[in-house]
């Protein structure tokens, strides 16, 4: 149920550019920040300043180096070479590159505020995050150090070090902010918490049978004569209901995969058959086989064919069951959730006296503006 993360960073990234008053900031949404900008990114020299963090200042070589580290970190984690073409890592590493940038700047900023304030990694801390780090890569490591000693690079794995420091900061930090005690978890914070999930087991169960109840009904209405595509308008939870139970898709024997009840009864079923309610991954469904057919996959050979499904359906949602938890797992929800509250609240504090400059536009690739 907790998830670790190799970085548990806050990510912010700021919109403009040139110089920002202290503490001034707008986040913005990562996603705007992919596409045709990266290539602008191309032409700047290596030693082209591209952030300046309270006058520390970061070039395009920086920037490279720490897409490096992440580069790495997503072979090991698939279990790739670190060297070569591979498209899972180079996929992965695109969908962070725009973020990296905010990463190296609250790094810096995480370091200077510890500096200021006097404060020291605690070894458990950075053990943990190492331990974390192992973990998340697929590569039989035993030590961080061996972790970086693969990476081969010196400088790559000193950026990389200084990412793993960077968080074992922020507990350090998160410490000195958690003056009222908020991480001591009281028993009664754990019955209470251990109610309200409670609650919201029965709740899901409660729904999901209403659901079914729901499909039940369908199910009388097509079998007294209801057009199928009229009962999908009334009952389904689609957006385009009528539309769906008229066509929903098309399947090859592959695209079953994972959909075991739904292979299971089209295996089976016949032209204009209507399925029973079918428990699938994104809901409860009745389904209507509309056709079943032999598509030729080979233009110049007649001989080769592959059968295609074609499917109508109502679907209904299906609220998600949570599983039961034991104290244990109770006390690590709450400790987690009360961590990312001091963690906000770090992240706030270093950013009320930070200058923040961005000489190329905060996302790195956007002309500066004036």
């Amino acid at each position: 149920m907790i998830k670790h993360t190799l970085y548990i960073l806050l990510i912010l990234v700021f919109a403009g550019c040139g110089r920002k008053e202290k503490g001034q900031y707008i986040p913005k949404d990562p996603g705007e920040y992919v596409g045709n900008d990266i290539k602008q990114m191309s032409e700047l020299n290596d030693d082209a300043v591209i952030l300046i963090v309270n006058g520390v200042s970061f070039t395009k070589k920086d920037f490279n180096d720490t897409c490096s580290v992440f580069d790495k970190m997503l072979r090991m984690k698939h279990g790739v070479p670190l060297t070569g073409f591979n498209p899972k890592a180079y996929e992965s590493l695109e969908k962070m590159r725009p973020n990296i940038l905010s990463r190296i700047m609250r790094s810096e900023l995480v370091h200077q505020f510890a500096r200021e304030k006097n404060i020291q990694i605690k070894d458990g801390y950075f053990n943990e995050v190492a331990a974390n780090v192992l973990k998340s890569i697929n590569r039989g490591h035993s030590t961080f150090d061996s972790v970086c000693a693969e990476m081969g690079d010196e400088t790559v794995a000193r950026k990389f070090r200084t990412l793993a420091e960077c968080e074992a900061l922020e507990f350090s930090l998160r410490d000195l902010f958690d003056t009222n005690g908020i991480l001591n978890i009281a028993e009664s914070d754990v019955i209470s918490y251990s109610n309200r999930y409670m609650k919201s087991i029965g709740e899901a169960e409660r729904k999901n049978k209403e659901q079914v109840k729901q499909l039940e009904e369908a199910l009388e209405k097509i079998a007294s004569g209801v057009d199928f595509a009229e009962a999908g308008l009334k009952y389904s939870d689609s957006k385009d209901g009528k539309e769906e139970a008229e066509f929903w898709d098309e399947y090859y024997k592959e695209d079953f995969d994972g959909e075991d009840n739904l292979e299971s009864w089209a295996m089976t079923a016949k032209k204009g058959d209507v399925s029973g309610i079918l428990e699938m991954d994104d809901g409860y469904s009745i389904v209507r086989l509309n056709d079943i057919r032999q598509d030729q996959t080979d233009p110049d050979d007649e001989s080769s064919t592959e059968t295609v499904w074609e499917f109508g359906r109502i679907r209904k949602d299906l609220f998600e069951s949570l599983p039961q938890l034991t104290h244990d797992e109770i006390v690590a929800a709450l400790t987690e959730g009360r961590k990312e509250r001091i963690q906000k609240i770090v992240g706030e504090e270093i950013m009320k006296t930070a200058v923040i400059e961005w000489p190329y536009g905060t996302n790195l690739f956007e002309n500066a503006k004036n």
